[in-house]
């Protein structure tokens, strides 16, 4: 239902932890940040896809 406007990610922090922590935003917003901290946001935040495989 969000998914044409908004993209959501998972805090890397949380990954193996028992609760997963989240943020949504604005594609665009997500596609702004990706280009001005590239390494930063690999580091912070996991993308949602068929290849996370959440413990």
């Amino acid at each position: 239902m969000i998914r044409d406007k908004y993209e959501i990610r998972l805090f890397a922090a949380s990954y193996l932890s028992d609760t997963h922590e989240f943020l949504i935003l604005p594609k665009r917003q997500w596609e702004e940040l990706d280009a001005r901290y590239p390494a930063r946001n690999r580091e912070m935040f996991r993308v949602i896809d068929g290849e996370l495989d959440f413990p």
